[in-house]
Order: C-alpha cells, then structure tokens, then sequence
C-alpha cells in the first residue's frame, strides 16, 4: 500500500514539473491520455488520431528545440 502511495506522489510531482517546464508537450500528453480513456469506451475516429499525432509532433518539436 505504501508503494502504491508513493507512486501516486510520484507521478503527480513529475506531472506537475513537466507542466512548469514544458507546458505544451505536458497539454499534448493529457490530450493523447485522454484519447485513449475515451476510446476504451467507444471507438475514436481516424480523423481525431490524426490530429492528436500532429499536436503531439508539434509539441515535440518545440521540446527539441527548447521552446
């Protein structure tokens, strides 16, 4: 129980400093996370695949380059 704990802190701090430090690649994070919760309930379609991936190629971008 205590390392399920710990976990949780764990992931809620790295959460956090990625949002501080990175505030678009963390948005395209919970948006790709958010897509996949929702698509376990009904089928996303391709179109919204599609965009997530370019959000998420953009954000990345900007992390490479220090934006």
């Amino acid at each position: 129980m205590k390392s399920t704990n710990q976990a949780i802190e764990n992931m809620e701090y790295v959460r956090r400093l990625l949002e501080q430090k990175q505030p678009g690649f963390a948005a395209s994070l919970e948006f790709a996370v958010s897509l996949i919760e929702k698509s376990m309930e009904k089928p996303v379609d391709d179109q919204l695949i599609r965009l997530c991936a370019a959000s998420a190629r953009v954000a990345c971008r900007g992390r490479l380059r220090g934006t």
